[in-house]
This record gives structure tokens, sequence and C-alpha cells, in this order.
């Protein structure tokens, strides 16, 4: 009875091997799809990136960026970065930068501070236009306009463009004035040409501000400053005697003085 019963036991894995899935209707799983990966998108770019500096040099014929520079791709902006536009330069140093070396940066020289304008070496390059203000402080010419002989950071006597004409001579007294109204006459006269000065001097420093304003971070930022000036000890005596005005800062004062009625009176 009990052969009989071990004969009738399937023996193992025989049961589950006729109830399960048979080979035939397996499917086959599916290939997966390649996705776009890291190195897939960055071909991309890259060869976004190509295909434009390619068109911006046939369109532009010399600039692989379409005429602009980013921050990136000015080194010498990178390098005043780095100094925290604080670089100190003797005068002499500065004329080293005046673009005759196109290793060099372009620098100029506003009231004591320098500037960097490499970016418009059309301009103040060799042959530009202006290029006398390179590798030196030329403010003066910034005030006057005479590029060609006012190449200097000597203010001194500048304020004058501003001032009228007829205060350059005192006034005539008519031959009946006393004494003492020809004293009066020319204390105001006086007066009113220290005044005409004064001015001239805010009006000067405007000027400059004007200037410093556009080259520090002006012109769509192309233009930063780079440091300042170090003047020798005696920078004072190199200066010589004081500079009279151009013919062009002579033709642009005014005629007349405004303060014509005004008195001492008026004098705070």
């Amino acid at each position: 009875m009990a052969d009989s019963t071990l004969r009738q036991r399937p023996m193992a894995g025989t049961e589950k091997s006729e109830t399960s899935t048979p080979a035939s209707s397996v499917k086959p799983k599916a290939a997966a799809k390649p996705g776009l990966g890291v190195l897939d998108v960055i071909r991309v770019l890259l060869g976004v990136a190509i295909l434009s500096s390619v068109a911006s040099y046939f369109v532009t014929g010399n600039s692989l960026v379409w005429n602009k520079r980013p921050a990136w791709t000015r080194w010498n902006k990178l390098i005043a970065i780095y100094h925290g536009h604080n670089r100190i330069m003797t005068e002499e140093e500065l004329r080293k930068y005046d673009g005759s070396n196109r290793f060099l940066p372009i620098y100029i020289g506003v009231n004591g501070s320098i500037y960097d304008v490499t970016a418009s070496p059309q301009f103040y390059g060799p042959g530009g236009g202006y290029h006398v203000f390179a590798g030196r402080d030329s403010t003066r010419s910034f005030i006057t306009g005479c590029f060609d002989e006012d190449y200097t950071s000597d203010l001194r006597g500048v304020e004058e463009i501003y001032m009228p004409k007829d205060l350059d001579l005192p006034p005539k007294s008519g031959e009946d004035a006393t004494e003492v109204e020809k004293k009066a006459a020319r204390r105001l006269w006086k007066m009113r040409r220290e005044r005409a000065a004064r001015e001239g001097k805010v009006k000067a420093q405007q000027t400059i501000a004007h200037w410093k304003k556009m080259f520090d971070g002006g012109m769509g930022g192309k233009y930063f400053k780079v440091g300042a000036i170090k003047l020798s000890d005696d920078w004072k005596e190199k200066r010589g005697s004081i500079r009279t005005l151009c013919k062009r800062a002579v033709e642009q004062r005014p005629e007349t003085n405004k303060w014509s009625k005004w008195t001492e009176d008026d004098e705070e």
C-alpha cells in the first residue's frame, strides 16, 4: 500500500511545470529607447555657439561675439577687478599704456584717476583721433577742448574759460570821479572778478565729473576705472608758470558778466 502511494505521488517540480506559462507565450521585453543625455545637451549648445560665432564673423567682419565684449572676455577688466580698481602708477609708468604695445591695455588719466579705454582702440590707439589722451593725464584739455596743446593735468587758470571777458580789465572812471569813487569802482570790479573765478572753478569741476562718470562704467560699461596716479614729490615745481588759455578756449568765453547790477551789498 505504501509502495503504490509512493508511485502515485508526483515528482517535485512536476506540478509547477505543468501549470506554468508556456515558453511560446512569453512576450519579449521592448528595447529601451535612447534618451537625451548630458553630453548630447553639451554637444547641441556647443554647436549653436560655433554657428553663432561663424555667423557673427561673416556679418561683422571682425567679431565672433557680434561686436560685444562680455566681462569674461575682457582680461584687462578681470585684472582691474583683481586689484580692486586701485592700481597705483606714476606718470612715467602710465605712459607705457598708450596703445603702442598691443599686448598692453590702453589707459588715460582724468584728474588723477586712471581709466581703461582698451575697448576703443580706433579712437585711443595709435592713429585715433583721441590718441593724444592715451598714456597721460590730459584733464585740462577735457575742459578747454584744446586737445593738441593742453595735454596736462595742470588746472591753474582754467576757470578763466567761464569768466566774462569784460572783467579782464578794471573799469575806467570818468575824469570828474573822485578818488573815493574810483576806489569803490575798482573794489567792486575785483569782487566781481573773484566771484566769477569761484563759479568758474565749480563749473570746471562739474565738467571733470561729467567725463569721469563717462569713463567709469559709461559707454555701456566698456570703459572702467583702473586706479590712480601717484605724483612725484616735485610735481608742483615741474608745472612751471600758469598756462594761458588756448585760442579755442578764449573764443568760448562769455562776453559780458551777469553781475552788471551786482553791488558790494550782495556779497555774502
